[in-house]
């Protein structure tokens, strides 16, 4: 009699099914470190697999990405229109940029509006954004005190040492960051310190995702 084998291991070269994406958040982003790798865990934890997220690896100054945000929408529009039927999922291109001291700031802001790109625009700067998720800000201030009070708030921090944000210690307080934003811009003029539109973009995530925000 022969002997019984033992059952086949499954295939190591077989690919894994993967879910298509509902939408791609296509961003051009002026930081290399901090927003991408912020941007990457909120998606990756509120999209779930229904939001792709694409930083253009070009950066710059605020005009120079609005108008590589420009030219990244014209292109998927274009293609888009060639062959809608590639198209499984839709396409939101944002740029995101902080004031800090660039010129031409308020032209970029004019152009992205006239082109539609989405904004997700940071007064003074983007750690004004993460800290919001942790205390109240109403003051005007300069973009090295706004790092320094993020990096008293959230162990870990630190803007030269290791600029990256700690996802997993504010993501629960998402709800109170996005109000704290709101008001923040109602009382103030468009884009003036502080403010932040990074609010807008975060719940443009949760909303396509699959994820919603802890309650607490």
């Amino acid at each position: 009699m022969s002997r019984r084998q033992p059952p086949a291991l499954p295939s190591l070269s077989r690919k894994p099914a993967t879910r298509k994406p509902k939408v791609e958040f296509v961003i051009a982003c002026e930081g290399t470190a901090t927003e991408p790798y912020y941007l990457k865990q909120c998606i990756d934890y509120y999209g779930a697999g229904a939001v792709h997220l694409r930083i253009l690896k070009q950066t710059g100054v605020p005009l120079t990405l609005v108008d590589l945000a420009i030219q990244e929408r014209e292109r998927l529009m274009e293609n888009y229109r060639k062959t809608p039927e590639q198209y499984s999922y839709g396409f939101v291109v944002w740029a995101v940029f902080d004031r800090d001291i660039h010129p031409e700031y308020e032209q970029a802001i004019a152009l992205a509006q006239k082109n539609n790109i989405m904004l997700a625009v940071s007064n003074p700067c983007f750690e004004l954004w993460p800290y919001l998720h942790l205390s109240e800000c109403g003051n005007h201030l300069h973009r090295h005190d706004m790092q320094a009070a993020l990096a008293k708030v959230l162990p870990g921090y630190h803007h030269e040492k290791n600029p990256i944000i700690d996802f997993s210690r504010i993501a629960k307080n998402v709800d109170v960051a996005e109000k704290r934003a709101s008001v923040l811009e109602r009382d103030a003029e468009p884009f003036c310190n502080p403010t932040t539109g990074m609010h807008r973009l975060v719940r443009a995530v949760i909303n396509n995702g699959k994820r919603q925000p802890i309650e607490i």
